[in-house]
């Protein structure tokens, strides 16, 4: 290859790594990326006009939603903002075009996809059948570094479960009575289609309130996230009002139809309250997740599955929004004994733990020893579980195994 061949092999290898950096920056000042998205408005690179800019910044940055019940949430998402980004981006485009500058049209553009992308199908499938079919109440601790797409995923499997009940309604009809999924979360969440609605729950009294409506009969899930902060050991008054609430709590999801997702960040920054009796979900990458039956000292155990071509959620929410929680009236908040609260809650995660073999084992190809490692039991209390509570499962082939096990 000649010089000159190579200096222009080269010139276009830059240029095209330019317009790249060009079309994600402008997907991540639109929020479009998971990750963190806090250090510029979405209408950067788009507005020539800085006096324009500055008005629009401005206003965003006054904006309150909840001076008026019909305002959205965001400023951005006002018919005021839409139309002023509109009307002055296309005398950018316009201008963009006249002049050739595809560095500027990239980032209008952003990162377009040409194809259908059916590789996530079959990760769908694994999903709903995990999240639907393996247990009657599922608590699951999903747990990863930030910008690995936690909170995305969470919203995930809410979408996944209300179009898996959608469609099965849409199949039977009227003949058979099917749950219409009930969904909650500690931030904002926008669902799509618009007859779904996500309930943002910020306080204690307003979770207990929402659970002590149902029933088991009902579909009802919940997503917990920045746990790491509010569902830690690390503070005595949050161990307390974790251990002295949330404990119990997982009793009574079974009985009033709750579902529960936790987001933490390390593996072990939940309280052993909630981890010793949840799921566990490491989030591998942006579209990839491992799934385990528990965690235990910090390293997850029970390997389940593996799942990859996860495509992001269409459901929307604020990047931006950081999860809120509270538990009430912190004056009442008063020194405690920890080993005393945690036998409070002793029978509820024994009897929860249990419940959560029997599943296990009958609908996963978990072992005995496989779960004798994942719940640091033995043999024998495998055993108890599984004689207490498996026949609620269907054992099929198992029985085989298990009588040898024994």
């Amino acid at each position: 290859m000649s010089s000159t061949d190579s200096g222009s092999s080269m010139r276009q290898s830059l240029d095209e790594d330019t317009l790249g950096a060009y079309r994600e920056f402008s997907e991540y000042a639109r929020g479009e990326l998971d990750v963190s998205h806090e250090y510029v408005h979405p209408i950067a690179g788009l507005i020539d006009d800085e006096e324009v800019r500055d008005l629009l910044m401005f206003m965003a940055e006054i904006y309150d939603h909840t001076r008026h019940e019909d305002l959205p949430r965001r400023f951005w998402e006002t018919t005021f903002a839409r139309h002023a980004i509109k009307k002055y981006v296309t005398h950018s485009s316009t201008e963009a075009v006249m002049r050739g500058d595809v560095h500027r049209l990239g980032a209008l553009v952003g990162i377009p996809s040409y194809k259908s992308d059916i590789s996530g199908l079959n990760a769908i499938n694994q999903l709903v059948d995990w999240l639907v079919h393996s247990e009657q109440c599922k608590l699951i601790y999903m747990a990863a570094l930030m910008g690995r797409g936690k909170t995305d995923l969470a919203v995930t499997f809410l979408q996944l479960i209300e179009d898996h009940y959608r469609r099965v309604r849409r199949s039977v009809g009227s003949e058979i009575e099917v749950p219409v999924p009930e969904f909650a979360a500690n931030f904002a969440v926008d669902p799509d289609p618009d007859d779904v609605e996500v309930r943002e729950i910020n306080t204690w009294p307003d979770l207990n309130e929402w659970a002590e409506s149902g029933s088991s009969d009902l579909v009802r899930w919940f997503i917990f996230d920045e746990a790491s902060t509010e569902l830690t050991a690390q503070s005595g008054a949050n161990a307390q009002d974790v251990a002295e609430t949330m404990g119990p709590f997982v009793k009574k999801m079974r009985k009033q139809g709750i579902n529960m997702i936790v987001i933490g960040h390390d593996k072990g920054d939940v309280h052993p309250a909630i981890r010793s009796m949840a799921d566990f979900v490491d989030k591998t990458g942006l579209k990839t997740a491992s799934f385990y039956a528990g965690i235990k000292k910090r390293e997850p155990t029970g390997h389940i599955m593996d799942v990859s071509g996860i495509p992001p959620t269409s459901w929307d929410f604020d990047t931006d929004d950081m999860a809120t929680w509270s538990w009430g009236d912190e004056d009442e908040v008063e020194s405690f004994d920890p080993d005393e609260v945690d036998n409070k809650i002793e029978e509820e995660i024994r009897e929860f733990r249990d419940q959560r073999i029997a599943s296990l084992y009958h609908q996963t190809d978990l072992t005995y020893a496989d779960l004798q490692n994942a719940f640091d039991i033995g043999s024998g209390t495998v055993k108890t579980a599984l004689d207490k509570y498996g026949d609620r499962f269907t054992a099929s082939s198992r029985a085989a195994e298990g009588a040898t096990a024994d």
